[in-house]
């Protein structure tokens, strides 16, 4: 598998630190609207297809998921997604917008032995927009406040999570041309509780008047900001092809054979965003957020692998070496990956190995020297 058009394939180096899903405290919230963006291609409805298919593979040292559709087009996308995976259709993409409707419900697994109910359920609102709309590709073209642009700017002003999908493998000239004039349009005012000095604390105490005069800022509205890194299994696959033709190809200790799987596993998502987008991109999208709003990177592939460790789908979007496989058997050998984990920060907040939490040190620009470790 080739390709010219390669960026970031070798941020494969750095072992992400956290070593497993951390559940922080939640409160019940019953709907919540959703939005996901990127650029034509960039995997945003393959990442949607294998929703279903990833809630329902349990992990160990995660909680369970249940996924169940509730309107027609999620539906239909379901069905769509078998029939890709088992060769029979070809994704061509999201060709006009569409909204879906689905829960995803989370069970301790104690609770799931038990027959319990779900400590929680996510009703989800979700806006799923033709890429090219939002992030024109033809040079010198501007984005146009078209009805479809601004459905999905009026649901990304409510929207309690938003999902930026961005393929490592591409240029990420759209990116940097469209993403502030898209994030700038969803912004509304938002109340920014004003920090309180050890006067006003003291008066209050005291119960005493205080000058507590609440800020207003331009920022989005969004509890949770996903910037999702899209086909490891591309740029893993990649990469084990080059260190192989090199004459590099050495397992690690401990590993008797290294697969894509395996170096897709030991991507640091917030490390390969700086080497792919730079650090200015993670900055614009965190001088957006209003205070308390999470911020997250991730590192996923819809296509996942199959069950052997090499790529499911081939670089064209067709699955590999399925002529001779029953149905069954196809669907059986397919694992997205990292898809569970994004679907966990996007309704409830949980970062885990593949989804990592941007701190202010993330934001710090670097010497070129030190930026450079991550692709060297």
């Amino acid at each position: 598998m080739e390709t010219d058009d390669v960026t970031g394939t070798d941020a494969l180096l750095s072992i992400p630190d956290s070593p497993s899903v951390a559940l922080p405290n939640r409160g019940a919230v019953n709907a919540e609207r959703a939005v996901i963006i990127g650029p034509k291609d960039s995997g945003k409805t393959k990442l949607l297809m294998a929703i279903h298919r990833a809630c329902h593979i349990q992990v160990r040292g995660q909680p369970s998921l249940d996924f169940a559709s509730r309107n027609e087009a999620t539906h239909n996308l379901i069905r769509r997604s078998v029939e890709i995976m088992m060769g029979k259709g070809r994704d061509l993409g999201t060709q006009r917008g569409e909204d879906h409707e689905f829960d995803i419900s989370e069970y301790s697994e104690r609770d799931r032995e038990r027959g319990m109910p779900p400590r929680e359920t996510r009703h989800f609102h979700l806006k799923d927009p033709p890429g090219e709309a939002l992030f024109p590709s033809h040079v010198g073209k501007e984005l146009q406040l078209s009805k479809e642009v601004v459905a999905v700017i009026d649901q990304g002003r409510v929207a309690s999570s938003i999902v930026l999908c961005v393929d490592v493998s591409r240029s990420q000239t759209q990116i940097y041309r469209h993403l502030p004039r898209l994030l700038g349009e969803m912004v509304t005012d938002q109340l920014i509780p004003q920090q309180h000095s050890w006067v006003d604390i003291g008066r209050r105490i005291l119960r005493q008047p205080t000058s507590y005069t609440p800020w207003t800022l331009p920022r989005l509205a969004c509890e949770r900001f996903l910037l999702l890194l899209t086909k490891a299994d591309q740029i893993s696959d990649i990469a084990f092809r080059r260190l192989r033709k090199a004459g590099k190809y050495v397992p690690p200790p401990g590993f008797s054979y290294f697969r894509p799987i395996d170096l897709a596993q030991q991507i640091a998502p917030i490390a390969q965003a700086r080497a792919v987008l730079g650090v200015e991109v993670l900055n614009s999208i965190k001088s957006v957020l209003k205070p308390g709003a999470q911020l997250a990177v991730g590192i996923s592939s819809a296509g996942g692998f199959d069950i052997s460790g090499m790529p499911f789908l081939n670089k064209d979007g067709r699955p590999i070496g399925i002529e001779a496989m029953s149905g069954s058997e196809i669907l059986r050998r397919w694992l997205p990956f990292g898809v569970r984990e994004a679907m966990l920060f996007a309704a409830f907040g949980a970062y885990s190995p593949t989804v990592q939490r941007v701190t202010v040190e993330h934001l710090r620009s670097e010497p070129a020297c030190d930026v450079r470790i991550a692709t060297a």
